[in-house]
């Protein structure tokens, strides 16, 4: 009788170890943070001699999305700018122009408003002075280059459906901003 109940105990062990490592796998493979790596080799831009990368992260906090962003840019200037166009308008797709509001975070920690979308994927900056960005803090790292740390909040992307974003980054080294070297990229999936 004793090794009958030692049998069933250890099965019922067994099928709840198995419950439990499956609801875990289950529960971390639905993690909120997203992680992507987009490079352009040195014939598809002039940032930097070499291959540009740039790192992406983006998860989902309480009240925001939470964007990281390294890039390996080999020289600081407080203008160099990224920028983010999400399906703000919720349509289900990236509009041109002002239909989904670019979001533009430069190096020196500012931000522009009234950012245009063009047709090749550059950001058009309005007439308007860039202000002191609410949504971010960038540090540019000597041998690394630059780290974005951005935080929007939730209900600025509230009617967002494609899972997709659009994203920028410039390289300006002339004032007014001019946009010597930019590159830009879509990235599916990002929710």
């Amino acid at each position: 009788m004793n090794h009958q109940r030692w049998f069933i105990l250890s099965s019922v062990l067994a099928v709840c170890l198995v419950v439990s490592v499956a609801a875990g796998y289950v529960y971390f493979s639905r993690s909120s943070v997203k992680s992507f790596v987009l490079e352009w080799s040195a014939a598809e831009q002039e940032i930097v001699n070499g291959t540009l990368r740039m790192e992406f992260t983006f998860e989902w906090q309480n009240e925001s999305l939470s964007i990281t962003v390294k890039i390996n840019d080999d020289e600081y200037d407080m203008q160099d700018m990224l920028g983010f166009v999400f399906d703000r308008n919720g349509n289900g797709t990236i509009d041109l122009y002002h239909k989904d509001t670019p979001y533009v975070f430069t190096a020196n920690n500012w931000t522009w408003y009234n950012v245009a979308l063009r047709f090749d994927g550059c950001l058009v900056l309005p007439k308007d002075l860039p202000l002191p960005s609410p949504y971010h803090t960038c540090v540019f790292i000597e041998g690394t280059g630059y780290l974005f740390n951005i935080s929007i909040p939730k209900s600025e992307l509230a009617n967002v459906k494609a899972d997709v974003v659009h994203i920028f980054f410039g390289d300006v080294t002339n004032i007014p901003p001019w946009l010597d070297d930019w590159v830009s990229s879509q990235i599916e999936g990002w929710q």
